[in-house]
């Protein structure tokens, strides 16, 4: 791609990668042809006209890192040019009886504009209601013709006294559980309480039991371990959507991923152009902080104080396949730390590199530009750009795949939290005849091991089940074996 100073023309030069998307819903989906390149370039353009600060030599870096699929913007950012440039995701924070006109009418707003929304209903004297009746909202929005189904989070304190009304609203019947569909539900578990978990104690133990066996049923509550995500700043109360970042109340995010295949050369690893990529991408991340057109006065001012943005990673589980290592193993547990460990820290200088260039730090710290730089996202969309199955560090849902256990998959979510800053999006994938107890045993894992939340999904527990493993034109339910 050649870009000139007196010409706002991008023209192609040939670059060694296949730049085709023929997938109709994606290509539909991101608003262009098919072309990764003219994608790329769209991108680009966008930011050009926008920051005319950024150089032409770093604006060909983007265009080839995105061209190539070295590094993708959430969906979000794929669409500039063509549509506003939204966040991935935003907190409301605290929703209640008394600010709950207040709440309904901002949130009206964001998810006019796509916009999911994190909420905590441990104020609240009836969270269940508050939670109604905020679905009901979200259900009524429309788009053109699109409806938001689903882009929301709401948790509750483990310690609420109607924490059972909460727990057992999405499993306690299908229709409750459809006029829920567009929220996901956790519990925020304190230290103390997982602790006293731990210990036998039995009302802790009790409650423990039951937000498993709920989770056994229906999928739905998680649980986040609240204390862990706190920064010593104002107090964290709840998380984006999918569960991969922890915010301020009116803070939002920005998203984006590095494909990890596009560093497997001959069933090695490329850890240098990795490294050179994820430097790249976290330039690319605090620009689009300034360029985000947020609907919300309070989320703009707070998201530019703090520029918190989400660098990830996609393809793990292929990858691995490319290098011949087994997803359950020792082997694949050390690659995940070293791609997890080298991303936080290449991400994190790069933050430091920036606020010494700009002079001008994230609120709370002027070292840095960035309060957080690194989580990992579900990377659902964007992974069909590249055409694998590698659901960021999920397994790969494959027939032809040994399914890895699932206290595997929670040993492999802990290893790559001990490295990320924020948090990691990952769920734990279980068989029909799994054991309510062994879903208490998996949180009580995922608690000892470091991890910032754990949700778990067993297989068949919905008509509407998500997630499917496929075999050509022939698609079964995942299927586990204990």
């Amino acid at each position: 791609m050649l870009l000139r100073d007196n010409d706002s023309t991008i023209k192609f030069i040939d670059i060694p990668a296949e730049y085709r998307v023929d997938d109709p819903d994606i290509r539909k989906r991101y608003l262009f042809n098919g072309d990764m390149r003219v994608l790329a370039a769209r991108v680009v353009s966008f930011i050009r006209e926008r920051c005319p600060d950024v150089d032409a030599q770093t604006l060909e870096l983007y265009y080839e890192a995105i061209a190539e699929r070295r590094f993708l913007p959430a969906g979000n950012t794929l669409v500039a040019g063509e549509k506003p440039l939204q966040p991935n995701c935003s907190i409301i924070g605290s929703v209640y009886e008394h600010n709950y006109a207040e709440v309904e009418k901002r949130c009206r707003t964001l998810w006019s504009n796509r916009i999911g929304v994190g909420f905590d209903l441990s104020k609240a004297e009836d969270p269940v209601s508050i939670l109604k009746s905020l679905s009901k909202a979200n259900d009524e929005v429309c788009v053109g013709d699109w409806r938001p189904k689903r882009g929301n989070i709401a948790t509750l304190s483990v310690e609420h006294p109607r924490l059972m009304e909460f727990v057992r609203c999405k499993s306690s019947s299908e229709e409750q559980a459809n006029a829920l569909y567009n929220f996901n539900i956790s519990v925020a578990a304190s230290d103390a309480f997982m602790e006293r978990a731990l210990d036998g104690e039995r009302a802790a133990t009790l409650r423990l039991h039951a937000i498993a066996k709920h989770a056994h049923a229906y999928g739905d509550p998680g649980l986040v371990f609240i204390d862990r995500v706190q920064d010593g700043h104002e107090r964290i109360v709840t998380a984006v959507p999918c569960g991969e970042q922890f915010m301020h109340t009116d803070e939002t995010c920005n998203l984006g991923a590095v494909n990890l295949d596009a560093f497997v050369k001959e069933g090695r690893f490329d850890f240098e152009a990795y490294a050179v990529t994820v430097r790249l991408a976290t330039r690319f991340l605090d620009t689009m902080v300034d360029l985000l057109e947020i609907p919300d006065k309070k989320m703009a001012k707070r998201t530019r104080e703090l520029r918190r943005v989400g660098l990830g990673v996609m393809g793990f589980a292929t990858t691995l396949r490319a290098m011949g290592i087994p997803y359950e193993s020792k082997q694949a547990l050390r690659m995940g730390a070293r791609l997890a460990q080298r991303l936080t820290a290449e991400a994190s200088a790069t933050s430091m590199e920036l606020a010494e260039e700009r002079d001008e730090g994230h609120l709370w710290d002027d070292t840095r530009r960035n309060i957080t730089v690194t989580c990992l996202a579900p990377t659902g969309g964007i992974r069909r750009l590249v055409a694998n199955d590698g659901y960021s560090i999920e397994p790969l849902f494959s027939s032809e795949e040994k399914r890895a256990s699932p206290e595997f998959e929670v040993q492999m979510a802990a290893t790559w939290q001990r490295h990320i800053e924020n948090a990691i999006s990952k769920t734990i994938t279980l068989p029909n005849d799994v054991s309510r107890s062994r879903i208490t045993r998996l949180f009580m894992q995922a608690y000892q091991e470091g991890c910032k939340g754990v949700t778990v999904y067993r297989d068949g527990s919905r008509s509407n089940q998500p997630i499917k493993v496929c075999d050509g034109d022939q698609c079964e339910f995942i299927r586990v074996k204990e």
